[in-house]
């Protein structure tokens, strides 16, 4: 018998996605790219020079081995080419040209003269994908380097090296609808730029790279910031030499993380004053903490009081509140830290700017530094609990009055030990013939949050015995992640062993309609498929347009 063989059809499309603005009246367009398709039958691969075989399967990864690594003037297309600015750079570090062991069988990586190549599609055309273009490949952050996350937008032009996180709102008009925010009113997760205790040895470029240990996806990526004088991606480098700091960009998570290794220093930095004293561990009275000086070249130093009253013991939660912003944030610790805090009084002699002139200087009028950074890891997480606490922000407060969010406050509370980790998006088809199968006609699209305990990464990293990991049912600690849910995804989600997928009844208005936050470690949201692929259009053309 002859057995033949179906061929994929491959086409070139180019696309054009404009970001979504994270500042008033501006919008930034993506590039043009030109993208290969493909059509996975499996289970039939092609590679370059390569055929291989593989089992057909109900589940597939949502990033497949590519098609062909041929480019499109390698076969005879007209070819599209971009600017430099937007080639795949310097920001993707070690995970460019190689990646660390593979996740499963299905991507095992060969090797060229000895070293491990990466033959996964590169992210031309993510919604994060201003991260990776433009200026950061020479190893510079503007405000271009942003993206909408879902509540938040986020950026990195912050004081201080680390990521900016924005709480935006709706401008919309006959025309136009976009998200806009006051990046002054931002909070910036990072590190400071030198440290005194190392005489300046603890400095960190606002330039991050994408972490190689987990490459991006569609539901985000991981950026790292590394001390310098380290090579990033060096294979022979020793854990744990160069200090770094991680982050995960992804949709729809109300915090933001960032993970500490040991000798890197935490910081959190606001452009705005603190209004009053902050709040530890959710105490009911203010916490007796006198704040140093923030100097005029950022670095900070101690007013000449006592030592000792400038610092103050967490356990495992500060909250934050700020006048001009009006905005309360709370910020959790994944161990018990000592903290110390920094003001920066505005010269009240300087003349003011002239009429229409507004001041776009980034500096930090309040730090809070977490001192015993040297001891173990620290995973530092961040959330905006209320964004109208005493009613003097118009943009979201009604009528002049404050807002109470003690609920969410709890709500954020009870979930804040549970991150994700490294989401995985994958899809599933029913077993059976789909051309046959008329309860075929459907498909599963999982979102597998990957959950983890901050508390006990830390100690594990820290190799700590001495921790109290229990979890009080008593406090209400969740071991269920909290994400923002878009309409079209509460309307779908089914609830799973293990993931209870409930709604908690909070929401935020976005782009893409009102976003709901839904308790759950992996979302599974059932699509149907629309019945049996056709090249036949559902109505017949209009009579216009056929030839005569």
């Amino acid at each position: 018998s002859i057995t033949s063989f179906f061929f994929l059809l491959i086409f070139l499309t180019t696309t054009g996605n404009k970001e979504e603005s994270s500042s008033l009246g501006k919008n930034e367009e993506v590039k043009s790219s030109v993208l290969l398709h493909q059509l996975v039958i499996p289970p039939f691969y092609i590679t370059k020079g390569i055929t291989t075989y593989s089992a057909l399967a109900n589940t597939y990864p949502s990033d497949p081995l590519p098609f062909s690594l041929l480019g499109p003037d390698d076969i005879g297309f007209a070819t599209h080419y971009r600017s430099g600015d937007s080639n795949p750079g310097e920001v993707f570090g070690s995970w460019l040209h190689s990646v660390g062991k593979p996740k499963n069988n299905e991507r095992k990586l060969r090797k060229e003269n000895g070293m491990k190549v990466n033959r996964r599609a590169m992210p031309t055309n993510m919604w994060y994908e201003n991260l990776l273009i433009g200026s950061i490949n020479q190893k510079r952050v503007t405000e271009n380097n942003r993206a909408y996350t879902i509540p938040y937008i986020i950026d990195f032009v912050g004081p201080i090296p680390g990521i900016r996180v924005q709480f935006p709102h709706k401008l919309a008009s006959d025309t136009i609808i976009q998200m806009a925010t006051v990046p002054k009113h931002g909070l910036t997760l990072g590190t400071a730029f030198k440290d005194d205790r190392r005489e300046g040895e603890n400095v960190v470029e606002s330039a991050y790279v994408l972490d190689g240990e987990y490459p991006p996806s569609q539901l985000g990526l991981g950026l790292l910031w590394s001390r310098t004088g380290g090579e990033l991606g060096n294979d022979d480098e020793e854990e744990g030499e160069y200090p770094t700091m991680r982050t995960n960009v992804l949709r729809g998570i109300p915090y933001v993380t960032m993970k500490y290794s040991k000798g890197m220093k935490a910081v959190i930095s606001a452009e705005v004053p603190l209004a009053g004293s902050l709040v530890i561990d959710n105490g009911n009275e203010p916490a007796n903490l006198s704040c140093g000086v923030i100097n005029k070249d950022g670095t900070t130093s101690r007013d000449g009081t006592d030592a000792a009253i400038n610092t103050a013991h967490v356990d495992g939660e500060v909250s934050l509140t700020f006048k001009e912003s009006d905005f309360t944030w709370l910020i959790f610790f994944s161990r018990p830290v000592s903290v110390e805090c920094f003001q920066k009084v505005k010269d009240q002699n300087a003349p003011p700017l002239p009429p229409g002139v507004v001041d776009f200087t980034v500096e930090s009028l309040f730090e809070l530094h977490v001192v015993d950074y040297d001891t173990d890891p620290l995973i530092v997480r961040a959330a905006l609990a209320n964004n109208c606490t005493s009613g003097l922000n118009a943009l979201y407060c009604v009528g002049g009055q404050p807002r109470g969010q003690s609920h969410l406050d709890d709500l954020l509370r009870s979930h804040s030990d549970t991150y994700p980790g490294y989401p995985e998006l994958r899809y599933e088809f029913p077993p059976g013939s789909f051309l046959r199968d008329t309860e075929a006609n459907h498909a599963l699209i999982h979102f597998d949050w990957k959950p983890r305990s901050m508390k006990k990464d830390t100690a594990i990293l820290s190799s700590r015995t001495d921790m109290d990991l229990s979890q009080d049912s008593k406090e209400g600690i969740s071991q269920e992640m909290l994400a923002y849910a878009l309409p079209h995804h509460a309307d779908s989600i089914q609830r799973v062993v293990g993931s209870s997928n409930s709604e908690t009844g909070f929401c935020s208005e976005g782009l893409h309609g009102q976003a709901c936050l839904i308790r759950g470690n992996e979302w599974v949201m059932k699509e149907d498929l629309g019945g049996h692929p056709s090249f036949v259009a559902n109505r017949p053309p209009h009579h216009d347009i056929i030839p005569s």
